[in-house]
């Protein structure tokens, strides 16, 4: 399996760990799957809402978690995975990841040391729960190729607005 990703999109989500930081931030990938590829088209930043309480963890709420497939069954998408920042810790999934991910989905772990984001990895759950196995994290130089109607249709979707605007919780 792989998660195909757009370099702005990449960047998008370092972003979003670097002003996180030193919490976790977290949110939705949503996109296609086509085979064993899951194509990222847009994002979703979610509200950790573990912050403060636990450092070094991050939970979405069950309403996110809806309200993202929501939004992909609205677009014509879906959740294909979920990413979320290890501040100052290595970019690979925590005993506390396994215990709450969900099979199906990617997860993409971003690694945020001394407030800057660096390395990414795509991780998917195993089907006996025991563990995680790295996925190839693909399309990095590249924008996602889209169809020109794809193209129109998640063209306001592209952009990861700032908690507070429009759209967000």
């Amino acid at each position: 399996m792989s998660l195909v990703l757009a370099e702005e999109q990449l960047a998008a989500i370092r972003r979003h760990g670097e002003e996180a930081y030193p919490g976790e931030c977290c949110g939705f990938l949503l996109g296609r799957r086509d085979g064993g590829v899951r194509r990222v088209v847009c994002l979703r930043r979610a509200r950790n809402e573990n912050e403060g309480a636990s450092p070094g963890a991050y939970r979405v709420s069950p309403e996110a978690v809806l309200a993202a497939e929501r939004e992909g069954r609205d677009l014509g998408l879906e959740v294909v995975g979920v990413y979320h920042s290890h501040p100052d810790a290595p970019a690979v999934p925590s005993a506390r990841d396994r215990e709450t991910a969900l099979p199906g989905w990617i997860y993409l772990v971003l690694s945020v040391r001394e407030g800057r984001g660096g390395e990414a990895t795509a991780w998917s759950l195993r089907a006996d729960r025991s563990g995680f196995e790295q996925e190839r994290l693909e399309g990095k130089g590249a924008p996602v190729p889209l169809t020109d109607e794809e193209r129109v249709r998640y063209s306001r979707q592209m952009v990861i607005p700032r908690f507070g605007e429009e759209g967000q919780e």
